[in-house]
C-alpha cells in the first residue's frame, strides 16, 4: 500500500472478507470460474442448477447486492391480495423483490463478470432475451449499466413437503399479516399448509422475524443466497428462489418507504435452522 493511500476503513475490511469467503465457496455470481462449478440438471418436469462437484445438491448462489426499493414485496404475507388479485388463494403467494448487483467496492470489479455469468446461465436453459419480458431470473436495465436480479420466496408449504427435522416453525395462525382478508385466509389455509419464514440476519447477525422484514432489507446492501430453477424443461419461467439474507450495510430511513403495521409475532429461539440444514 502506497503511503498515500489512506488505510481501508473498518467497514471496507469486513466488506472486503465478506467478498473472499464469496469467492471461496466456488458460488460467487462474480467469480469468473463460477461457470465451471455449476451446471443444469432435470428435475422432474424442470430443471436445477446444481453443483457440479455434488450433483445432487442444488448450487447456492451467492450475490452482494442492494434490495431495491421498488416492486419490494418481500414481506410476511407477500402483499397479498392487492398486490396479486389474479393469485385467489394465498397459499401461492410469494414474498419478492428486486436485488440491484453491487457497482460498489470492493464489488465493482465483479460487475462484469457477473454480467457474464448471469447471461450464460440464462442461454443454457432459455431460447427468449432478458428483456424482462420472457423468462429471464434477471434483467439489464439503464442500458446494460444495471443488474436486477428478480428473487423470491415460497412463504406457505403444503405440510407433506415438511422435511424440516426438530425446527418448530411456527403456526400459520401466529403468523403475521397487514389485512383481514388475509388473515382469514390464512386461518382456513392453517388445516394444510405451514409457514416459511424466510432467514434473514441483520447487520449484528441477529435473526429477523417476519413482521421486520422491511425495516432491516428495504434499501439494504445485503448479502444474498438462492437457487436457480426452470418450471418446465422447454421454455419454462427460471426463478431465484431466496434461501438466506445477510444485511451487509443497514439501509437509511431517507431510502426506505412507509412501513406496514403488522400483527405482533416473534420468532423463538427454536426456529433458527443451524447452517448445515439450509
Amino acid at each position: 500500500m502506497s503511503p498515500n493511500t489512506p488505510a481501508p476503513t473498518r467497514a471496507e475490511s469486513r466488506l472486503e472478507t465478506i467478498r473472499t469467503c464469496m469467492i471461496e465457496t466456488g458460488m460467487y455470481i462474480g467469480d469468473p470460474k463460477l461457470l465451471a462449478n455449476v451446471q443444469w440438471v432435470s428435475m422432474g418436469t424442470g430443471r436445477q442448477l446444481r453443483r457440479m462437484d455434488y450433483p445432487n445438491e442444488p448450487a447456492v448462489l451467492c450475490a452482494a447486492a442492494m434490495i431495491a426499493a421498488d416492486d419490494y414485496y418481500l414481506t410476511a404475507d407477500g402483499g397479498w391480495p392487492d398486490r396479486v388479485p389474479g393469485t385467489p388463494n394465498i397459499a401461492n403467494a410469494k414474498a419478492t423483490c428486486i436485488g440491484t448487483v453491487a457497482m460498489s467496492a470492493p464489488f465493482r470489479g465483479d460487475w462484469e463478470t457477473t454480467r457474464e455469468n448471469l447471461a450464460r446461465l440464462h442461454e443454457l436453459v432459455s431460447t427468449t432475451s432478458n428483456d424482462g419480458n420472457g423468462d429471464a431470473f434477471y434483467r439489464e436495465m439503464a442500458h446494460g449499466t444495471r443488474l436486477d436480479i428478480q428473487l423470491e420466496h415460497v412463504l406457505f408449504k403444503l405440510r407433506k413437503q415438511r422435511q424440516e427435522v426438530g425446527i418448530d416453525y411456527p403456526s400459520i395462525g401466529e403468523w403475521p399479516v397487514h389485512s383481514l382478508t388475509a388473515r382469514e385466509a390464512l386461518d382456513e389455509l392453517n388445516r394444510t399448509h405451514y409457514a416459511s419464514p424466510l432467514i434473514v440476519y441483520d447487520f449484528n447477525g441477529g435473526r429477523v422475524a417476519p413482521d421486520a422484514y422491511r425495516g432491516h432489507l428495504q434499501c439494504a446492501l445485503a448479502q444474498i443466497q438462492f437457487t436457480l430453477e426452470q418450471g418446465e424443461c422447454e421454455g419454462g419461467v427460471c426463478e431465484a428462489h431466496v434461501k438466506v439474507i445477510r444485511v451487509l450495510r443497514p439501509p437509511t430511513l431517507r431510502g426506505q418507504r412507509r412501513q406496514y403495521t403488522w400483527t405482533r409475532w416473534r420468532m423463538g429461539p427454536a426456529s433458527v435452522p443451524e447452517m448445515d440444514q439450509i
